[in-house]
């Protein structure tokens, strides 16, 4: 996966763009001020940010392996689909919001829709950050690899508070920041 920031010149977004069907990468995470995350074979990857990476010197190569929310994964979505269906998954019992557009999940079936789904679809970060700002969530932790995700929602709310697993070196740690 690669990470696409800063501001560029039309002209290297047009390239960009005509890159990413080119590579065949898809748009995995759509974040703030234009930023995404694209995901795509790692020969792709690594085409793509040889490309452009004089044009853009913030175009950052993830250390991702898996092309997470892209049609790379469509396959293995359904069939995870299906082991959700067959599963004893409930409803949630409090407010769950969907990676992939920031809404509430609230039945059983919206719920294995959701999470499958986010495996091949592209997620709306921003959106997300905004709906856990208008939900009234206060505190926010990362559960993925890294924590990129937790600065961007400090740095866009900051009345969130917002940290990543990765960020303590024990679960005790963690509980305690959490009280």
């Amino acid at each position: 996966m690669a990470l696409w920031r800063g501001r560029v010149s039309p002209a290297t977004l047009l390239m960009r763009d005509r890159l990413i069907v080119e590579y065949g990468l898809d748009v995995a995470i759509k974040r703030r001020r234009g930023e995404i995350v694209l995901a795509g074979t790692r020969l792709s990857i690594a085409n793509f940010v040889d490309d452009l990476q004089k044009l853009n010197p913030n175009l950052l190569r993830l250390p991702v392996t898996i092309p997470s929310h892209s049609h790379y994964l469509a396959a293995a979505a359904d069939s995870f689909r299906e082991i959700l269906c067959s599963s004893a998954i409930v409803a949630p019992c409090v407010t769950v919001l969907g990676a992939v557009d920031g809404m509430p999940v609230r039945t059983r079936e919206e719920a294995i829709n959701a999470l499958s789904r986010q495996m091949h679809t592209t997620i709306r970060w921003d959106a997300c950050m905004d709906a856990l700002a208008e939900f009234g969530v206060d505190t926010v932790i990362e559960l993925g690899p890294g924590h990129d995700l937790a600065k961007l929602i400090e740095a866009e709310h900051p009345q969130i508070r917002a940290r990543a697993v990765d960020d303590f070196p024990d679960y005790r740690k963690l509980a305690a920041w959490l009280r």
